[in-house]
């Protein structure tokens, strides 16, 4: 990210076997970081307790990477989620994995399938604590054992690959990667001109969905007017 992000990563990884969630053991590394060299990464191969958004816990597979790292905070703190997921997306484009983007935070296959999602929050005035967690591979197990959510599921097929090394891989790319662009997320979304509902509390708002803007609002065109939402979880319809 050329600006706040541009700084050449030198990064203190602690690679953890497992842990409840790497959310909460990067809080606990950063309370002891020396704040001279902000740039702290904390990863894991299995997280028993994972967090997901509104508080939701995220269901991972046997074989998935989580990490959190902090980054410079935005101006506009919900870009961030966004931005990282384009970034998620863009890194894995050099690696010819080709994924799409559910607004606010999901990373998807080409087929629809979740495998991964970001979760942002605010660490201090000066910081933000990015999550992230990606699902590599699957066995039958892991079938049987999510099969119950409420949305359909998949992997990276990446069975063999160095979870330690794809983090600092994957860390090292997004903190040097270009400025947010709504366009260049757009073009990763894959509901674009798509049916979908968005639902934020008692409010349900039905619709195509035209993209988003450039603070990160989804653009809905419903029967009779165009409407800007800023938050909510986002189903597609059709």
């Amino acid at each position: 990210m050329t600006g706040a992000f541009s700084t050449k990563a030198k990064m203190k990884h602690h690679f953890l076997e497992t842990c409840q969630s790497t959310q909460s053991s990067f809080k606990d590394f950063w309370a002891q970081h020396d704040m001279s060299d902000p740039h702290l990464l904390v990863s894991t191969q299995k997280q028993t307790a994972g967090q997901g958004r509104r508080g939701n816990s995220w269901h991972s597979a046997a074989q998935s990477l989580a990490m959190s790292f902090s980054i410079k905070a935005q101006e506009l703190i919900s870009l961030t989620p966004l931005h990282m997921a384009l970034a998620l997306c863009e890194y894995f484009k050099t690696q010819n994995i080709s994924l799409s983007l559910k607004w606010p935070n999901d990373i998807l296959n080409q087929q629809g399938e979740k495998i991964g999602g970001i979760l942002c929050q605010v660490l201090d005035q000066n910081f933000v604590l990015v999550g992230i967690g990606l699902n590599l591979y699957f066995d039958q197990s892991d079938f049987c054992a999510l099969k119950e959510l409420s949305y359909p599921i998949s992997h990276l097929n990446l069975k063999t690959a160095d979870k330690k090394e794809m983090a600092e891989s994957l860390y090292d790319y997004i903190i040097q990667c270009e400025d947010f662009s709504a366009d260049k997320w757009n073009k990763h979304c894959f509901h674009l001109n798509k049916n979908v509902e968005i639902i934020d509390g008692d409010q349900r708002i039905k619709g195509l969905f035209n993209g988003i803007d450039k603070l990160g609002a989804a653009i809905i065109q419903t029967h009779d007017s165009t409407i800007k939402v800023y938050t909510g979880s986002l189903r597609i319809t059709g």
